[in-house]
């Protein structure tokens, strides 16, 4: 065998074990990581987003009698689909505690659902772009004068702050009234449950999102008032859940809500399901038109 023989066979037997690699998807923590297909390979072979959700209107909510889901996340993630030619099943509810730990196995492909793009769950999961913004309240009873416009004042042991495991309410808690008591539901509980523990005085305060409160507030009036009215006690961007280390996925993602941004769908989603005109806060669009 000459030296171009020789050379030639090496070259075939190498693309042959590379090609095989890929098709047996045999773990090797050698093989190099271009043979590891990506979150985004496997959704567009398969054709489907697995959707892993979390149920809170009005970004989700599911009818208790036909199953059917609607709201704000529900209607961005089929026109997410839509637009990347693929479909979605929904195929597990999560709650915000341990929704990270499906995502890191591959049991969903992303948590379909507008989370508060927070920096401490940066470490186990990656966001899509922001879609929009909203505030958190400080709320207490309608007839509970001890606070004036002071929010400072809650910072003491005589106060309960309702707040949840592993939400941004326990977390907006420690960080804002760190000497008040917390009264911590557990992980997973309906969030409108922490207004009800001040309205039914378990507590003295609950620092609500705004959307969640004036739903709330529409079915029990009178009850409840806002110490934060004018300025947000924190402000979040929202964004999907995604897999760490994804950029295919991310890119793939982006540039649909970058569609939806620019065309004024993402608008047209938020105003169909916003409690009151202007609940959730728009972001700008990257252009301006001609005067």
């Amino acid at each position: 065998m000459n030296k171009r023989e020789f050379l030639k066979t090496i070259t075939v037997a190498a693309a042959g074990g590379i090609l095989g690699a890929e098709v047996n998807h045999s773990p090797n923590i050698n093989a190099p990581s271009v043979i590891t297909p990506s979150r985004a390979k496997d959704i567009l072979a398969r054709g489907v987003i697995r959707a892993g959700y979390i149920v809170l209107p009005p970004e989700m909510q599911r009818d208790p009698n036909t199953g059917k889901m609607s709201g704000i996340a529900y209607d961005l993630t089929e026109a997410l689909a839509k637009k990347l030619h693929l479909k979605v099943e929904w195929v597990e509810e999560l709650n915000f505690a341990s929704m990270h730990e499906g995502l890191a196995l591959g049991r969903f492909d992303m948590i379909c659902f507008t989370l508060y793009r927070r920096a401490n769950l940066g470490r186990v999961i990656s966001f899509s772009r922001p879609l929009f913004y909203s505030g958190n309240g400080v709320y207490v009873r309608a007839e509970d004068q001890r606070f004036g416009q002071d929010l400072s004042i809650i910072n003491d042991p005589a106060y309960v702050i309702a707040a949840m495991d592993g939400e941004i309410t326990a977390d907006l808690a420690g960080e804002h009234f760190p000497l008040a008591r917390s009264l911590n539901l557990p992980a997973g509980s309906d969030i409108a449950q922490l207004l009800l523990q001040v309205t039914t005085r378990k507590a003295d305060v609950a620092l609500v999102n705004n959307t969640i409160a004036q739903l709330f507030m529409r079915q029990h009036p009178g009850q409840l008032r806002n110490l934060a009215a004018n300025q947000p006690l924190a402000v979040y961007a929202h964004g999907f859940g995604l897999p760490l280390a994804e950029t295919e996925l991310q890119q793939m993602v982006d540039l649909a809500f970058d569609q939806m941004l620019e065309n004024g769908q993402l608008d047209r989603i938020l105003g169909q399901y916003e409690p009151t005109p202007g609940s959730y806060l728009r972001l700008a669009t990257p252009y301006r038109l001609s005067a």
